[in-house]
């Protein structure tokens, strides 16, 4: 008699782990096609964003020249001003 109910509840546990694994697999196949989607994703989004960096860091390259350019532009036209600078009409001419 111990055979038999030894065997009747390994069949109910083979069928019940039979059930729940025919459950499983499918929730598990899903799960992982969603994680393969998200790091698709997100090595899509890193390669835009290594692409927007490249972009910016030539961006602040070239405004970096242009503020060299602008900056010495200033000083040229500083120094060209204190040349060209009127004297003062109180002042003597000697200091002139």
């Amino acid at each position: 008699m111990r055979q038999v109910m030894a065997k009747a509840i390994d069949a109910a546990c083979r069928r019940a782990l039979y059930l729940w694994l025919g459950l499983r697999i499918p929730a598990d196949r899903i799960q992982h096609e969603d994680i393969c989607a998200l790091r698709k994703r997100a090595k899509e989004r890193v390669f835009l964003a290594l692409g927007e960096a490249e972009y910016w860091l030539q961006e602040v390259k070239r405004l970096d020249e242009a503020r060299d350019r602008a900056s010495r532009r200033l000083r040229q036209t500083s120094k060209l001003r204190e040349h060209l600078r009127n004297p003062n009409p109180t002042q003597s001419t000697d200091s002139v």
